[in-house]
Order: C-alpha cells, then structure tokens, then sequence
C-alpha cells in the first residue's frame, strides 16, 4: 500500500448527556465523553463526539475507525493514531 488517508470528524448531538462522575472508570471501560469541543460547524452551544477514520489511497479500503471524546484535539491525537495503526 503506497498511501493511506486520514480523517477526523465531529458529530453534533442533541439532548441531555451526563458526565460520568469517575473519569477514569469511563476510560477505562472504553466509554467516550460527549462534551463540549471545538466545533466546525460553528455551534459551541451543542455537545459533540470525534469519529476518526483512515482508509487505504489505492482503493479506498477503511482501515481503522475510532469513536473519541468530543473535546480531544486533533492534532494532539494523529500521531499517536497513526503508532496505534502500525502495531
């Protein structure tokens, strides 16, 4: 495979979500936080959630999907994404 492509996409929500009262029990259960975040539709008064996605350049194959916290950082995250993908 010559190439590959990578993406990460917030998703909007609507309604009430809670926030779990132990973070770290939530991590550790693979649980996502739906919160506030930098949004790119210009809604910050919406909670939202982060779907990355990489798929193959030659053919368009998906190749990795994750579901993250609304407010993670993309490029905080891609690198570590991308060591993630190659084990």
């Amino acid at each position: 495979m010559d190439s590959f492509h990578f993406d990460s996409s917030s998703f909007d929500v609507h309604g009430d979500y809670g926030t779990g009262t132990d973070d770290e029990a939530s991590a550790q259960s693979g649980l996502i936080t739906i919160t506030y975040g930098y949004s790119r539709d210009h809604q910050p008064d919406l909670k939202q959630f982060i779907l990355d996605l990489m798929w193959s350049g030659d053919g368009y194959i998906p190749l990795y999907l994750r579901v993250a916290d609304g407010n993670e950082v993309d490029s905080a995250m891609f690198g570590t994404l991308m060591a993630d993908f190659h084990k």
